[in-house]
This record gives C-alpha cells, structure tokens and sequence, in this order.
C-alpha cells in the first residue's frame, strides 16, 4: 500500500458568491487553487489545533478576519496576542442567512449579544485528563457556550485554562459544531465551495451549523472543521458534507474525506486513516492513540483499539509543489507520507 491515498479526490462543488465575498482579483478568477491541488493527499493535512475560541461577527469579514473587524482596536490587538501567547486559535462564526436561522432566543435577540464558544480537545501526547464537567460525546474533548454582551468581554477569557483543558465556567454545549470555511476575502475556492454546503447545512441542521473565517487549507475546499474533536475534513460538495454532518451526529468519521484529527501531528492523522480504512472502522471513539515512536522520517505509530494494539509504520516524503492559495503566483513545497508497513 506504499503511496496509497486514504482519502478520496472528490471535487467540491461550486456556487454563486455572496455580496460580501465576492471581491477577488482577475488572476484570483482564472485560477483555483482547490481544483489544481487534487493529487495531493488528504490525510495528514490538519492543522494542528486543540484549543478554539468562536466568537460570533455577524458584519462581512476581510481577509484577516479578526484585525478588519470593527471591535474596537485595542480589543482586536490584545484577543489576538493573548491568544497567540496561549496556542488558542480564534475564529469568527456566524449563521449562514438569515432566512436559515434558527429562531433567537429573546435574550439573545437585544442589541450588542453575541455568542461565543470554547473548545478543547487532547492536544498532542500524553495531554492532561479533560474537564469531567463539560466532558462530551469525544473522548477528551468538550465545548462550551455563552452569550457576550460587549467584544471587550473576550479579554476577560483565561485563554491559558483553555488551551490547558480547564473550563471557562461556561454552559456546555453537547451538539456537534460544523464549521465551513466560506471567507472569499482570505481565498475565493472557500467562497465558491463552501457558501453551498454552508447553505445546505443551515437548512439540515440549523442549530449546529456555521459559516468560519478560516480553517486551514484553502486548497482542500470544501473545507469543515467538526467540534469537539478537532476533525478536519476536504474535499467536501454538498452531498459528502451532509453525510459528515449526520455521522457527526453517530460519533463516526467519514474516512475518505478525512484530512486529520487537529490534535495529532501529521504524520499520526496518516496513519489514523490508514488503519481506518484498512480496517473500514468509523466510529469516532475506536481507535485511541497510544505510542509514536519517530526515527527521522518514519513514524511508528500504535493505537488501541478494542483492547488490542495496532501499529502502522509511515514515512514523510515530499509531495507535490502546489500553489495553496488562488493568490499564489508560485507553487511552493508539500509534504506527504507512505506507509512502510500496514497495520498489524
């Protein structure tokens, strides 16, 4: 199976951008990053994030999201150098149309709230124990919600307990989050491919769905990012995104979509979709990582799976140079992985 690819190259598909995104430069309109990057591998392209802040913007988004919204300066600067200090990752979110909205809550609906979310999940190993309070159907990972009434509240947040696991005292929140990259501002592709599956999952599954500023890999759109967890998919149109959505409901994973679980290094999220597929396991919980044992480029890497171990041996390579974004004048470097020897 050496080279083999455990994700599929399903093409996402297209649609019609909004007023907001729509903005791109001609060069941006006669090349897309995500059709031209289709024989790159999925599976060890995560990025590599435990800890999330959501916070709902409800105005249109630039490129850098956080520094162009209209928050006041001081609160823009500090949430984005405390959070970099932390290993938080901060993301806007926001419903995908108004007409798909689920109805507001009468206190959500006063002027100024806003709500935002916690995430944590394992990060990396060995990881602390999760909080028991806010524990939810992932094994080691939680969300949590609240309703802000003023941007400056964020710089309230212990963005330290985060990213160490620790509760923010907030609700939790037991449903999965879906998260569809759809900032044409920051890549035209997530516009393009993102706004249907945003659309259709607003419509399926209001209450769980929302569009995001960024989750890492313009050329992998349809990009979705599911929560708790940290599973990051690509690759997605909207009939594949809806089937994530409802196994997201099951604790289950669609493998051939798999790009990695955002809390393990690449070359783990490889060999955790090797083992899935050669196994056909789809259950979010089955497999939990045990050892890595990395002697330059190869990984040796054992998970547990039913009290039995499984290990999977994998080498990085160079994969193909790519342009990753549709602003890209040149194509730059990847990386990819092999396996040496399959699960046993």
């Amino acid at each position: 199976m050496a080279g083999g690819h455990p994700g599929s190259a399903s093409r996402g598909a297209r649609g019609r951008l909004s007023a907001v995104d729509e903005i791109v430069t001609p060069v941006a309109r006669e090349f897309r990053c995500s059709r031209e990057a289709v024989a790159e591998h999925l599976a060890g392209t995560a990025p590599t994030d435990h800890a999330h802040l959501l916070v709902e913007y409800r105005r249109g988004w630039g490129r850098d999201a956080l520094a162009e919204s209209t928050w006041p300066e001081e609160v823009r600067h500090e949430l984005a150098t405390r959070a970099k200090a932390a290993g938080v990752r901060v993301q806007l979110i926001r419903r995908h149309e108004q007409a798909h909205q689920v109805p507001v809550r009468p206190a959500e609906a006063e002027a100024g709230r806003f709500v935002a979310f916690a995430a944590w999940a394992r990060g990396g190993f060995p990881a602390p124990a999760p909080n028991p309070s806010t524990a939810s159907a992932e094994p080691s990972a939680w969300v949590e919600r609240t309703t802000l009434t003023d941007p400056a509240d964020l710089l309230d947040l212990s963005l330290a307990d985060l990213a160490a696991g620790r509760s923010l005292g907030w609700s939790p929140h037991h449903e999965p989050l879906l998260l569809v990259c759809t900032n044409g501002k920051r890549d035209v592709c997530c516009a393009e491919q993102g706004r249907p599956i945003a659309r259709a999952l607003s419509e399926a599954h209001p209450d769980r769905a929302w569009e995001t500023t960024h989750v890492g890999g313009h050329r992998f759109a349809g990009a979705m990012l599911v929560l708790p967890g940290a599973l990051s998919y690509g690759r997605l149109d909207v009939d594949s995104a809806l089937r994530v959505a409802a196994a997201s409901e099951r604790h289950e994973v669609v493998v051939e979509h798999l790009r990695g679980r955002g809390t393990y290094p690449p070359a783990v999220q490889y060999a955790e979709a090797v083992v899935r597929r050669e196994l056909g396991e789809n259950r979010a919980q089955a497999l939990l990582l045990s050892t890595i044992e990395t002697d330059g480029a190869t990984s040796k890497v054992t998970f547990q799976r039913a009290g039995s171990e499984i290990t999977v041996q994998v080498r990085e390579l160079p994969g193909p140079a790519v342009r990753a974004s549709c602003r890209d004048a040149v194509a730059k470097p990847t990386t990819t992985f092999e396996v040496v020897h399959g699960p046993r």
